[in-house]
C-alpha cells in the first residue's frame, strides 16, 4: 500500500469513532486514493479505544494504525486532500484537533 500511496497524487483519510452495544469505543480508519480516475479504498484498521476519547488518544491510535500499515505520517500530511470525520471537536478542533495534529 505504501507504494500505491507514493504513486498517487492525493489521498483521503476517513476516521470514525463508534460506540458498540457493549459500550466499548472503536475507531475505524480507511484511506481512499484515486488512480487512473478510479477510487480505491483500503481499511487501515479498527482499533479499540482503551482510554477516554481525547484528541491525544485518537491521534496515537491513528499513528499506530499508520505505522502498522507501514505508512509514513509525513506522506499522509503531504498528499492528504481530505480527512473525513463526523465533525466532533476532537477530530476537527481548530487549534488542537486530530486534523491539525496530522498536519504536523
Amino acid at each position: 500500500m505504501k507504494e500505491k500511496i507514493a504513486n498517487d497524487r492525493f489521498l483521503a483519510l476517513s476516521l470514525d469513532e463508534v460506540t458498540a452495544i457493549d459500550n466499548t469505543s472503536w475507531i475505524c480508519m480507511s484511506i481512499y486514493m484515486v488512480n487512473e480516475h478510479i477510487r480505491h479504498s483500503y481499511l487501515l484498521g479498527i482499533k479499540e479505544m482503551r482510554e477516554n476519547s481525547t484528541t491525544e488518544n485518537v491521534y496515537e491510535l491513528v499513528l499506530n494504525g499508520l505505522k502498522e500499515s507501514r505508512i509514513d505520517q509525513l506522506m499522509i500530511a503531504k498528499k492528504s486532500v481530505c480527512v473525513g470525520t463526523d465533525g466532533a471537536m476532537i477530530m476537527q478542533g481548530q487549534r488542537n484537533g486530530l486534523c491539525v495534529r496530522l498536519q504536523l
